[in-house]
Parts: structure tokens; sequence; C-alpha cells
């Protein structure tokens, strides 16, 4: 009986060293799991595909008019630049004999060089638009101008004879301006309303096809 009682004691003897111990002795060491690297966040306010319309959450834009309002993506302009305007060949805006800058006015202004595509006036220009308006309307080209003080900026250059606009009809600028033209003297058209209104210039036909 003494000897199992002695027996009985060292076990527990045993087992409470053995508990004391750090467990690490008994399962090894365990490194609790680090964190979990998370997917790279997709950009989305970005115009990359996006031309002409909005970024894909809508943030921001990426159309002709973003600049204006102002809210253009940061990489708009690197992705959305416009190309380059299309020039004229040989004569150019202002065609042989055609109205130009600083030139008198003869011929048909505003004809295609050969080989080129006729090149419209840019906003705020009285460049082939003698006698009406830039194209903007943001400034005139007319008689009448001076008087207002709503002159553009090349109005004396580009229509020396006072805004009354080339007596040479119809030229691809007006073809699509709306505003007048002038042959022989009187004001005449080369829209597609001047049809209806029979105002139309004798050249229409062939300055607007």
């Amino acid at each position: 009986m003494r000897v199992e009682a002695v027996a009985g004691l060292g076990l527990m003897a045993l087992a409470v060293a053995c508990g004391g111990k750090n467990d690490e002795a008994l399962f090894g060491s365990q490194t609790p799991p680090g964190p979990t690297a998370s997917a790279p966040a997709i950009q989305t306010a970005t115009c990359a595909g996006r031309c002409g319309g909005a970024s894909a959450d809508k943030s921001c834009a990426c159309d002709a008019q973003c600049a204006a309002a102002g809210d253009c993506c940061a990489d708009y302009e690197s992705v959305c630049a416009a190309p380059p305007a299309a020039s004229g060949g040989a004569g150019g805006a202002g065609g042989t004999g055609g109205e130009s800058a600083g030139g008198a006015s003869g011929g048909s202004a505003g004809q295609p060089g050969s080989g080129g595509a006729p090149t419209l006036p840019e906003n705020g220009s009285c460049q082939g638009m003698c006698g009406g308006a830039a194209p903007d309307q943001s400034c005139w080209c007319d008689a009448a101008c001076t008087d207002y003080g709503d002159c553009c900026g090349d109005f004396a250059a580009a229509c020396p004879a006072g805004g009354v606009g080339p007596n040479t009809g119809c030229t691809p600028a007006l073809c699509q301006s709306g505003m007048p033209a002038y042959e022989n003297g009187s004001e005449c058209y080369c829209d597609a309303a001047c049809t209806d209104y029979g105002d139309c210039c004798s050249n229409k036909p062939s300055a607007c096809n």
C-alpha cells in the first residue's frame, strides 16, 4: 500500500511539473497569421476608354465641355487630347485669290487649296465671316460693330471692306454659319433655310456641296 501511494504521488508531481512548462515545448511554436494582402483598387476616375463621356464612377468628365465646367478627370488632357485640326494644302484657308488677314478681298474666300479640306474659322475670328459674326458669336464682323464696340480683334485685317463682306457669295464657312454673305452688294444666304426663303446666293450649289 505504501509503495502504491508513493508511486501515485510521484505521478502527480510529474503531471504538475509538465503542466507548468510552456506549451511550446510540447506542441511547438505557433505564429499567428499575418494580414491578408488586399487586391489593388481599380482606378475608376479615369478617362481611359471613356472619352466623350464620363469616368466609370461618374465622378469626373471626359468630354469637350469639362474644361468649362471644371470637372475634367485628371488624365483628360493626356488620354483625350484632340487631334490637330486639319489644314488645307497649297492655298489653304483663304485660297488662291481669297480673303486673308491683311490681304485684299477677291476670289472666293476660304476656298480649299489643292489637296486640302476647307478650314473653318476659329471662334472669335472674322476670317471668312465678314458681314456677320464670329462662329461663336462672341464678337462681330459687320459694319455696325465699330459703333457698338464689339468687333473681333482681327476685324480690320480680315474685313478691309469695313465689314460689308466679300461680294463673292457663299464660302465654306458661311455655308454652315447661317450668317449673310454678299453678292454684287446685296445680302444673300448660304444655309439650308435659304431655299425656303428664296434668298440663296447664286454660288451656293457649288460652294456648299
